[in-house]
């Protein structure tokens, strides 16, 4: 099944991003509140454009006929609304232990990682569905264990609303993600496609990982 496919290709990346310079310095208790108040930054405006994509992927799905494919993302865009609160209040909360080391501002690169995210909605609205399955996905597998990194260099628990609130819900997420790709993908020519728009998004997020250890310096 696609959705099998696509979820063995996250699994890799998980296990390659473990490896990668930010994790391994969440490991060894050398993250400092200026990296986490940049990776805070950066997914609050990460999340406040998940409403938007998904009208976006909505309309180009309703433009098309995809009418079951409508009413996935309908269904999507409520359960997303506000998430980015959860991200900003983290912010106040990394400040209120650390001061103005703590505010960063947002990197760059997740400007490309939403770039990159929006032109694969524009080539169909059927890739938008690989990047929802891999931030669902990544967040639930590595989530936990980042948050746990996280703490034990420092960070409040409580400041990190954004990952563990979405690592609970993201659960039930992965189910329905998978369920709907197998039930709404019906071309298996798709899957070539799919897989290209995880490889990029995927690409891209390694890219935000790796400015975010950059803070360090």
């Amino acid at each position: 099944m696609i959705a099998d496919i696509l979820r063995r290709d996250i699994d890799t990346y998980a296990d390659d991003l473990r490896k990668r310079p930010l994790l391994i310095a969440a490991r060894n208790r050398a993250v400092t509140a200026e990296m986490v108040g940049s990776y805070l930054a950066s997914v609050q405006v990460l999340l406040a454009h998940t409403p938007v994509h998904l009208r976006y992927a909505r309309d180009r799905a309703e433009g098309l006929g995809l009418s079951r494919l409508v009413a996935f993302f309908n269904e999507k865009m409520q359960e997303e609304q506000g998430h980015d609160q959860w991200a900003a209040g983290d912010r106040e909360r990394l400040a209120a232990s650390f001061g103005n080391i703590a505010r960063q501002e947002p990197l760059p690169a997740i400007r490309r990682v939403i770039e990159s995210t929006e032109r694969a909605i524009e080539r169909s609205p059927y890739e938008y569905l690989a990047y929802i399955l891999f931030a669902e996905y990544l967040t639930v597998i590595l989530g936990p264990e980042w948050v746990q990194s996280l703490v034990t260099c420092g960070v409040p628990r409580e400041a990190l609303t954004a990952i563990t609130n979405h690592a609970e819900l993201d659960q039930d997420h992965v189910v329905e993600d998978c369920r709907v790709i197998d039930a709404l993908i019906e071309d298996a020519s798709l899957l070539e496609s799919l897989r290209g728009t995880l490889q990029t998004t995927m690409a891209r997020f390694s890219e935000f990982f790796d400015a975010v250890h950059a803070c360090a310096a």
